[in-house]
């Protein structure tokens, strides 16, 4: 198998520019803050859109993590230490962690990914994506210097990367072993991906550039391949500097991210203009837009860690709550 550039370990320090600011997902400086629709149990599997609560704040095991993912069943939290070069794997139960060895600070990004025994956790370190299993927290490790950027496509059961802002990596998701990759012609500046839940399609935003890219993934066919594998670049709207995507879990929508906090849907059928737009009251350093995968709500949670949450219909804010930072 063809293995990616050493060069490409030199991009781990665009990787570290994101870290300093410590707030990944819903996780900020020393703490982590949960929370859940008001009619649900802490931390259950959302089943309706509705008033949402903080339920709990917990201390962080380490100080300044900078990459958070949540297991499919809400039963543990997997944090990345800025530090302690570690994983931390957290039992919301018992408020217990163990710490998995990784090489390299600021473990991000984090992602968590449906496999026949499970889920794996996928964490990027320095040098390698490590997968993570289930339950027994064995840890294997694969050669992938960089990474910048995960997302795992359901149409292809893989995970994708970008490293160094131009490398585009295909991952088993069982090992985090590189099964694919190619270099993209145009580099990619802060990357945040998206997967197309219905077809081979990868959307990444370029933060400086102001562009969202189509990507086909159906055109990666060869180990390290030359792919002529480009959809469409669409530039986003003046001024526009895009800090993460999300798309619904239908697939026919994308969610555009401004670091100034301006969100913003696109038509996945259609990316010649923008549709619906709200300003989102804070400043968006780090990638942290999701999507509720039943209610389609749209979250975001800002640099001071406020909770912010978008009807995906009247694509108002429902909620937000300021975390007990």
């Amino acid at each position: 198998m063809s293995k990616p550039s050493p060069s490409r370990r030199a991009s781990a320090a665009r990787r570290s520019r994101r870290a300093v600011f410590g707030v990944a997902g819903a996780a900020a400086a020393v703490g982590v803050s949960l929370l859940a629709p008001a009619s649900a149990p802490a931390l259950a599997a959302p089943s309706a859109a509705g008033e949402w609560q903080g339920v709990a704040t917990r201390p962080a095991p380490h100080p300044y993590p900078p990459g958070l993912a949540a297991s499919p069943d809400r039963a543990h939290l997997f944090i990345g230490s800025q530090d302690e070069n570690a994983l931390s794997v957290i039992d919301l139960a018992t408020g217990t962690h163990i710490d998995l060895t990784t090489d390299g600070a600021s473990i991000e990004p984090i992602l968590t990914v449906p496999t026949p025994d499970g889920y794996r956790v996928l964490a990027a370190g320095t040098n390698h994506l490590y997968a993570v299993t289930s339950g027994t927290w064995d840890v294997a490790e694969a050669d992938a210097p960089g990474i910048e950027a995960l997302a795992y496509s359901k149409h292809t059961e893989t995970a994708f990367s970008i490293s160094g802002g131009d490398q585009l990596s295909e991952h088993d998701p069982l090992t985090g072993e590189i099964l694919l990759w190619t270099t993209l012609d145009d580099p990619l500046d802060y990357p945040a991906l998206a997967a197309d839940p219905r077809r081979a399609v990868l959307y990444a935003t370029s933060n400086a550039d102001g562009t969202l890219t189509a990507i086909d993934l159906g055109g990666l066919t060869d180990p390290s391949c030359a792919c002529d594998i480009i959809l469409e670049v669409l530039d986003l709207p003046p001024g526009t500097n895009p800090i993460d995507v999300a798309i619904s879990p239908d697939g026919t929508t994308l969610y555009v991210l401004d670091s100034t906090g301006m969100l913003f849907s696109l038509s996945t059928d259609d990316l010649t203009a923008p549709g619906l737009m709200q300003q989102l009251d804070g400043y968006f350093a780090t990638p942290t837009l999701s999507v509720n995968p039943v209610t389609g709500e749209i979250v975001a949670v800002d640099l001071y860690g406020t909770f912010i949450v978008v009807d995906p219909e009247t694509f108002q804010v429902s909620t937000e709550i300021a975390m007990d930072m």
